[in-house]
């Protein structure tokens, strides 16, 4: 079997001169902020959502995120749907809600959740000891809730670390309904290394138990979905379905064409469901031509709706003048 090695700093990368950051304006008016270390570079388009728009790996020249090929970014409009106006691919974050719904005080929360839609504000640029380091905000007056988010690439590592805060600024309880919307590129070989034996949640496919990685299927057919783009009779298909996060708190996607892998970590005990869109030209947005795609997403809970999730597991909610802090890391590595 491949070792799978960090990618770390050596002598040939001087640091000091490849740690960097720009800020440019785009064609179509948005400001896009590009963070790099030797390995990487970052985008992020804060008036789009705050959208992350590029993860580049600068020796293979790989984009890990997908790109909508039928549609670009652009600046949002709140309340949007989703498949019609956003659905261009990258890494946004959900908040309140993935599917359009209420809160329990009857404010209606979006397609996709309640900070897709919205211009972030960007706080920080700057290049540091830690790194060079972005951090944006958005705000709901209505709501109540402040959500920032800060991206560090580290010196030293093929590391993108994004530390999260949330804090209510109302009056009231605040639901915290999150979950990380990545959006990965995806080829034939692709591959999601996680723990065997991992339970889906009983709602993603019915009350029979199944266990990671094999999905049971009608007459006796079973998928092996860590590979889930290898199998001709998945083309044409596709699904979102949970999984309980692994105590480890690693989920893995891997390539075998180029020996390239992308590791990421999190706090299973903050966020202990693992959403996964896996879609084998199954589906797509605004009625064009089906795509291939992979999403991974650390949820706080199995739901995609918010209703759905105070019905069958309690919520989690946040106390006025309360914050909550997580962390997410990607990792990228090379096989031996």
């Amino acid at each position: 079997m491949a070792a799978w090695l960090p990618i770390v700093n050596s002598p040939e990368h001087n640091t000091a001169s490849e740690l960097q950051y720009t800020q440019q304006r785009l064609a179509n008016g948005l400001s896009r902020i590009a963070l790099q270390n030797p390995w990487l570079q970052v985008a992020v388009l804060p008036e789009a959502g705050g959208k992350i728009s590029e993860i580049s790996n600068l020796d293979s020249g790989r984009q890990w995120l997908w790109h909508n090929p039928a549609k670009s970014h652009g600046r949002p409009s709140y309340g949007a749907d989703y498949a019609q106006e956003l659905d261009t691919g990258g890494w946004d974050e959900v908040l309140l809600s993935l599917s359009p719904t209420e809160l329990p005080t009857a404010q209606p929360v979006p397609d996709h959740g309640d900070v897709v839609g919205r211009e972030w504000q960007l706080n920080r640029l700057e290049q540091t000891v830690s790194g060079v380091i972005c951090s944006c905000s958005v705000e709901s007056e209505s709501l109540g809730y402040r959500l920032e988010r800060c991206l560090t690439l580290p010196p030293d590592s093929a590391t993108l670390i994004a530390d999260y805060q949330l804090f209510n600024l109302g009056t009231g309880l605040l639901p915290w309904y999150w979950c990380a919307h990545i959006l990965f590129a995806a080829q034939t070989d692709t591959c999601i290394d996680l723990p065997a034996g991992l339970d889906f949640h009983r709602n993603s496919f019915g009350a029979e138990r199944h266990a990671w990685p094999l999905l049971q299927g009608l007459h006796g057919t079973s998928n092996n979905l860590s590979q889930p783009f290898n199998d001709r009779r998945t083309e044409g298909h596709s699904a979102k379905l949970f999984i309980s996060s692994p105590d480890s708190g690693i989920c893995s996607i891997k390539f075998a064409d180029s020996g390239e892998q992308l590791t990421l970590r999190y706090n299973p005990a903050q966020l202990p469901w693992l959403g996964l869109w896996l879609n084998n030209r199954g589906w797509a947005g605004m009625g064009h031509k089906a795509y291939r795609n992979i999403g991974i997403e650390p949820s706080t809970a199995a739901h995609d709706c918010l209703h759905e999730s105070e019905h069958q597991r309690p919520l989690k909610w946040l106390a006025p003048g309360e914050k909550v802090a997580w962390q997410l890391r990607l990792e990228f590595h090379r096989s031996e």
